[in-house]
């Protein structure tokens, strides 16, 4: 027996979630039921962190936010204030457990555990089959790239990190200021620097980052953390949690499935940003969109991608995976040379061409034009 949705939504992370809230809370004459797919029901708990101005759908969650961003490096360090946007903080075990919440006292979705095998057109309804039943949808949303791609190509590129909260036994940290990025560590190999971001003035998230082909083994993560409490802080502490994840990094591959009711979504649309690994908000604008859409009547379309950014972000990935020691030059002379906020701009793909190439500017030109070359041989 085959049961028949509105709305399926493929995949309960970040991306699933926020499109399914923002569904339920337009009227039952436009929404009259969804279903929510997730293959795991154990959901592991991270660290969600974007910039953004004050409101948004999901300011409740925002567990921690600082107007202050910093950047550090070999003999510079720099902060300026970002505002109106600030850094956001979101806990995803907070965020997943407020939505679930939700969706309980609503009776117009169904949520289950299964595993999606395939997603079939059929004419314009869409066939989802998982390993216990199938189901139709007038729409289909998914979140996991490989369905929508039959010869899907893992990344060559990880975003891969581990960080530790840490508590602290002397108040050292300043409460409104991110470190974002501090790249004086060992980058002899890889990109990598460390990220802190203070909760209150002894408490804080501490975290190693590396761009590399492979993922590091956690003692490398430990070694690092270790020599940079002892160099920056040199203070007693306790470590009372850790987190350890890999986001990829890739530029989207084209879908297989080319149906106007089959919508890619989070990971599928491109959501992570390939040069950077910063997702959240992206997800979010892009939730906000089809929900749009929606209230107009009008077709869903898929996410649309800027030509150049996609260019941008082939470059900085052909350098990461090539030449992983010069992003170290890179980055220092992006934050050296240029105001933070517009860094975020341009990070968030809003800047015009001729701010672009200010940008581009202050950067070295050498790897670039390797990058350039490599990529059209």
């Amino acid at each position: 027996m085959v049961t028949q949705f509105q709305y399926i939504i493929i995949g309960a992370g970040c991306a699933g979630l926020q499109l399914a809230k923002a569904l339920l809370q337009l009227p039952t004459t436009q929404i009259q039921s969804i279903l929510l797919i997730d293959a795991n029901p154990q959901h592991e708990e991270k660290s969600w962190c974007f910039w953004y101005e004050a409101n948004h759908p999901n300011r409740h969650l925002v567990q921690k936010e600082w107007s202050n961003i910093e950047f550090i490096t070999d003999g510079l360090s720099i902060t300026q204030n970002i505002q109106p946007k600030t850094y956001q903080y979101i806990n995803s075990l907070a965020f997943y457990n407020d939505h679930i919440a939700y969706f309980r006292t609503q009776s117009r979705i169904t949520i289950i555990t299964d595993f999606v095998t395939s997603i079939d057109p059929q004419g314009n309804q869409v066939l989802v089959t998982t390993l216990q039943q199938q189901f139709t949808g007038n729409y289909v949303f998914y979140t996991n790239p490989i369905l929508g791609i039959r010869n899907f190509i893992m990344p060559t590129i990880w975003q891969h990190f581990l960080g530790w909260m840490i508590e602290t036994n002397t108040p050292i940290f300043d409460v409104d200021k991110a470190r974002l990025m501090d790249f004086s560590v060992d980058n002899t190999t890889d990109t990598q620097f460390v990220y802190v971001l203070p909760f209150s003035n002894n408490k804080a998230l501490v975290e190693c980052t590396i761009f590399s082909s492979e993922v590091a083994l956690d003692a490398n993560y430990e070694l690092t953390l270790q020599n940079y409490m002892q160099k920056k802080f040199n203070c007693t502490y306790q470590i009372t949690a850790k987190e350890k994840g890999k986001i990829p990094m890739q530029l989207l591959q084209k879908p297989t499935l080319q149906h106007p009711n089959i919508i890619p979504i989070g990971t599928a649309a491109g959501c992570i940003k390939p040069s950077t690994g910063y997702s959240f908000a992206r997800a979010m604008q892009h939730t906000q969109q089809i929900v749009a859409a929606i209230q107009l009547q009008q077709p869903i379309s898929r996410r649309l991608f800027k030509p150049r950014f996609i260019f941008y972000d082939s470059l900085f990935l052909t350098i990461i995976k090539d030449k992983p020691q010069v992003m170290k030059r890179i980055f220092t002379q992006l934050f050296k040379y240029n105001n933070i906020k517009n860094i975020l701009h341009f990070m968030d793909e809003k800047t015009s061409l001729i701010q672009d190439i200010r940008i581009f500017t202050w950067l070295p030109k050498l790897p670039f034009l390797k990058a350039l070359l490599k990529n059209n041989s």
